[in-house]
């Protein structure tokens, strides 16, 4: 079996927001017009500054910042994989060892535990934040792979997920690399012509390391000395004139766009983005269709918010429940459709009652007498 080491950086990669910058730009602290200036000066001493005027408490910080962190939603599958198959995660950053630790804990609980966290150590005493550094790079935790490698079977496949300019030394060093889309780590990658794969969310992560250990992927080395992954795509001799997607039979020999619209919740146009977010062909029909790309496509259907569709496109706008914006298919469309129902006659709403009552509905012909049945005509006096 393939074996995988999984390496990832925290802020902005595992989670959401960049805790260092939620604290150094607070007004009580350094402010971001100075922390951006001094991000653009290669000074050894630029990341000690930013630090040191940090000028909250710990309380003030998890009270006003730390507290509305947010992990990638995608995270916790993906560690749930990897503790099932026995593989490491490890987190490197150039953050605070304490404040990660209390993040990851407050997410994922005891499964916390598993998980390594290599970063700086940091002590806190009033409004005075005293970093201990790691090494004497840059950022002060260097996260090459280098020290993980001399530990490491021959055949063991490391992977690393970043973000940032303070990832680099890692992405030269890893099998497979995955850049966040958009951040620095993707310009520098393209720049220097170093393989990657771009990720918005932990399930795409997940779902390439699934095809790694199950064989459908390969990984293959250039001549300058980095990894490209491969899928090995399987001969084709059939094609698939039924679907089964979301438990729904969708028609294999109309183009995916239109297939789509046969989910209970899935419009042309949500089908459209969706195919669009997903990189599929339009033109294509369903049964040509790999099963890769039928899970890209549900992945992004149950999960729109993830691959930033907009709320105003989702079909359930603001729930009465949890007050979210979603997109409602298949089986949990019928399971809402009666929530919704029951809500109405239990509230002894207008329209509940009538459904109560099993009489017309406002859009359902009421001027009509709702008889059904035989034709109920004028009988003549014999």
């Amino acid at each position: 079996m393939v074996h995988v080491q999984v390496f990832t950086d925290f802020d902005g990669t595992l989670s959401l927001d960049d805790t260092g910058i939620l604290l150094i730009d607070d007004h009580r602290s350094m402010g971001p017009e100075r922390r951006r200036v001094l991000e653009h000066e290669i000074l050894d001493d630029a990341v000690q500054e930013m630090w040191d005027n940090v000028g909250l408490t710990w309380e003030e910080a998890w009270a006003d910042h730390l507290d509305n962190c947010t992990i990638d939603p995608g995270f916790p599958s993906f560690n749930d994989y990897c503790l099932a198959n026995d593989f490491p995660v490890t987190v490197v950053s150039s953050g605070l060892n304490p404040v990660l630790e209390k993040i990851m804990k407050n997410f994922l609980g005891e499964k916390a535990k598993a998980i390594e966290i290599v970063a700086n150590k940091g002590q806190v005493e009033g409004n005075s934040w005293k970093i201990t550094w790691r090494d004497d790079s840059i950022y002060g935790n260097d996260k090459s792979l280098t020290k993980a490698r001399e530990t490491a079977s021959k055949d063991t496949i490391f992977v690393f997920c970043g973000d940032g300019v303070s990832d680099i030394s890692a992405a030269k060093h890893a099998d497979v690399l995955f850049a966040r889309k958009g951040r620095d780590l993707e310009f520098y990658c393209k720049r220097e012509n170093i393989p990657f794969i771009p990720f918005e969310t932990f399930a795409e992560v997940e779902r390439v390391v699934r095809n790694l250990v199950d064989g459908k992927a390969s990984i293959e080395k250039s001549d300058s000395g980095f990894c490209h992954v491969s899928l090995v795509v399987p001969e084709r001799n059939h094609f698939q004139h039924i679907i089964r997607l979301l438990n729904t039979n969708v028609d294999g020999r109309v183009k995916i766009q239109i297939a789509l619209t046969s989910v209970k919740g899935v419009g042309r146009r949500f089908a459209n983005i969706a195919c669009k977010k997903a990189d599929i062909d339009l033109t294509k029909r369903a049964g040509e269709l790999s099963s890769e790309e039928l899970e890209r496509i549900v992945t992004i259907l149950q999960n729109p918010a993830q691959y930033k569709i907009p709320n105003w496109f989702l079909n359930r706008q603001k729930d009465i429940v949890d007050g979210k914006s979603s997109q409602v298919i298949s089986n949990v469309l019928d399971t809402k459709y009666r929530d919704d129902l029951e809500r109405l006659k239990k509230i002894r709403a207008h329209r509940g009652l009538r459904h109560y009552w099993g009489v017309r509905v406002r859009g359902q012909h009421t001027k009509t007498t709702g008889r059904r049945g035989r034709v109920v005509g004028v009988s003549k006096k014999k």
